[in-house]
């Protein structure tokens, strides 16, 4: 069977600057530094949503961080650095199935309060709508018929909650070129000696952070606004994931 690998789309969903459509990058550059004003509110609203027991469903072999210990890796965090999930493990088992096309299925139908199973119901917000709809079904549905989920998209979603009961690693949702991201690890095991960030794709490097509790990516000063850096995450044990980085504008000083 084919496995296929979950492309992850931008973290923030901020729109992918394009010249043919006229896009302008100074309207652009503010709406960039608008987001990240909101960081701290929805990094807050992360919090609010952490789930406070280890879910029935946690992954095989292993408890998942204390309420207590995620709350001060995120206090911990360097400021406009978010938390990610995994796109489409809705019931953060740590693999993106069948299970979960059922549990995002139940939350395009329920209309109210989610499956007590459906723990980050952001997971299942492929289209980053804001809301989950019969639409990311579908998209799911199709991704499941290609065959196995071998790496997994990480994404961020400030506006559907999300329990984060499987802490991994935090970054920025975007960057501009010339700027440095941190990858941050979010657990006690990971450091970059068990752990690696390569680029996949896009104008950048990568080098391990001097304190060896994560990466930083370089983006390239001639990186593109419009483009995406894409991340590919060997996080050990935990499995390989993709994450990209849409390059925006530099902010007008």
């Amino acid at each position: 069977m084919r496995s296929r690998r979950l492309r992850t789309r931008g973290g923030f969903g901020l729109a992918d600057v394009d010249a043919g459509e006229g896009t302008s990058m100074r309207a652009h550059a503010s709406e960039r530094q608008k987001a990240r004003r909101l960081l701290a509110g929805a990094v807050g609203l992360a919090v609010a949503w952490l789930a406070p027991n280890v879910p029935a469903n946690a992954q095989a072999g292993a408890a998942p961080p204390t309420r207590q210990a995620r709350l001060a890796a995120l206090a911990g965090l360097q400021e406009g650095l978010v938390p990610l999930f995994v796109l489409g493990d809705v019931n953060e088992d740590g693999k993106v199935d069948a299970q979960d096309l059922e549990l995002l299925k139940a939350l395009a139908a329920a209309g109210g309060a989610p499956p007590a199973a459906a723990t980050c119901p952001a997971a299942g917000d492929f289209d980053m709508s804001t809301k989950v709809d019969g639409r990311d079904a579908d998209q799911l549905a199709t991704i499941l018929k290609a065959g196995r989920v071998a790496q997994a998209a990480l994404a961020w979603q400030p506006r559907v909650p999300c329990s984060f009961a499987w802490f991994r690693v935090a970054t920025r949702p975007d960057a501009v070129p010339g700027e440095a991201v941190p990858v941050r690890f979010l657990r006690p095991r990971m450091t970059a000696a068990t752990c690696k960030v390569t680029v996949r794709d896009g104008a950048a490097a990568v080098e391990a952070s001097k304190d060896g509790l994560g990466y930083v990516v370089n983006v390239a000063e001639g990186a593109k606004p419009g483009s995406t850096v894409t991340l590919l995450l060997n996080l050990a044990q935990d499995g390989e994931y993709l994450y990209s980085l849409p390059v925006t504008p530099v902010p007008p000083r």
